[in-house]
């Protein structure tokens, strides 16, 4: 008695090129952050969490995973009070410090990878700092801090006899004194086992006795 076995081709094919199809790992980021202390540019790495983050960019800059750096996204900020002239100067020499620092860390990351954004005065950290809030103050400093007055400062320090601007000195501002680095890598394409091409689907009759 004769049977006829028929095995779809799509199938065959689909499992020879298993092991040989190529595969793209998708773009990958990691973020990591360092504090200063007032008026300060050198990152000080006993300034809670600067340690920590130091050696998780060591393991992130690792030998094995820095030739797949596409860049990296830093982003230098001072904290709003003093003069704005010190805090432009103050945000410009943390992303100059740290970027040598880090170069000399890291001696096989090309200049190419940085790309820098100087903030002198992180509004925008204040106001994500008051959305957060819970105090009496919340929504006026935040109506002072969106209104974007060259007098901000003023107002807010006037603001519930000055205790907005208090809280903001001891709480806010010494977390907008920092550096940002928002690392891309790269895509990862797998090298194939064999170099095969797929095969045309066809049909395959097997036959037994």
């Amino acid at each position: 008695m004769r049977s006829r076995l028929i095995i779809s081709a799509l199938s065959v094919a689909l499992c020879l090129s298993a092991g040989t199809m190529k595969s793209l790992a998708a773009s990958s980021t990691d973020e990591v952050s360092f504090r200063y202390r007032i008026s300060s540019v050198d990152m000080d790495t006993k300034l809670n969490p600067n340690g920590e983050n130091l050696a998780k960019l060591d393991d992130l800059l690792s030998k094995e995973k820095i030739s797949s750096v596409q860049r990296i996204e830093l982003r230098a900020s001072s904290s709003p009070e003093g003069p704005y002239f010190l805090n432009e100067r103050y945000a410009h020499e943390r992303a100059e410090h740290l970027m040598q620092l880090l170069s000399q860390r890291y001696p096989s990351l090309p200049a190419s990878v940085w790309q820098v954004e100087e903030v002198a005065e992180d509004w925008n950290g204040v106001a994500d700092y008051l959305r957060r809030s819970t105090e009496a103050y919340k929504n006026e400093a935040l109506q002072i801090v969106r209104g974007n007055s060259p007098n901000r400062k003023e107002l807010l320090q006037d603001l519930y006899a000055g205790e907005a601007w208090d809280d903001l000195y001891k709480y806010a501002f010494p977390w907008l004194r920092s550096v940002k680095l928002h690392i891309v890598y790269g895509e990862v394409r797998p090298q194939q086992d064999q170099q095969q091409e797929p095969q045309e689907p066809q049909e395959q009759v097997l036959q037994q006795q």
